[in-house]
């Protein structure tokens, strides 16, 4: 068998590792459904809506979640401007090199599609804060959270440009050659 690029091995680690991140937090949801069962035996009449509740609006995050991203790359490109591929990538980015943590109650993604979601689409924080029934003020926090992630990657992210030599032999720069 052929020896696999270096490249490619560390994308397979890379998907491996973020498919683990994934079932880890079906695992946690599947945990607190049965929490929520358990429990609701010995809850009162207004706690019991309010848990239920709090599990609905979570279920909605997550199918939200699954169907701006992962339904399919035709889908995540209309909805954050890149495929599921390059998603990952820049979570990966994120989490290693741009400091960037998840928080107790928001997964990393759904923090990099709120922020790829208004820089794509121009979209303000009410409208959001309907779509993913979170607070105006989470979704300010969480964008600026990331936008301050995606800055610590500017070395990584943006090349310096080359000048172009007197001598270059370059169709496209003759005529900008005294400019």
């Amino acid at each position: 068998m052929a020896r696999l690029k270096i490249q490619k091995k560390m994308c397979i680690v890379t998907i491996l590792i973020l498919q683990l991140e994934m079932m880890k937090t079906m695992f946690q949801m599947l945990m607190l459904v049965a929490i929520a069962l358990i429990f609701r035996k010995y809850k009162t009449r207004s706690k019991k809506r309010y848990a239920h509740e709090k599990l609905h609006r979570h279920n909605i995050r997550s199918i939200n979640l699954h169907k701006i991203i992962f339904e399919s790359d035709r889908q995540s490109v209309d909805n954050c401007r890149m495929d599921r591929r390059a998603f990952l990538k820049l979570c990966h980015l994120l989490k290693c090199h741009g400091g960037l943590k998840e928080s107790r109650h928001m997964c990393m993604e759904e923090m990099v599609i709120t922020f790829l979601h208004i820089i794509a689409h121009h979209t303000k924080n009410r409208v959001l804060k309907r779509q993913t029934t979170r607070s105006g003020e989470t979704i300010s926090r969480v964008f600026h959270a990331v936008l301050n992630s995606v800055l610590r990657l500017h070395l990584i992210l943006l090349r310096k440009p080359e000048p172009i030599q007197e001598n270059s032999t370059d169709e496209r720069w003759k005529w900008f050659k005294d400019a």
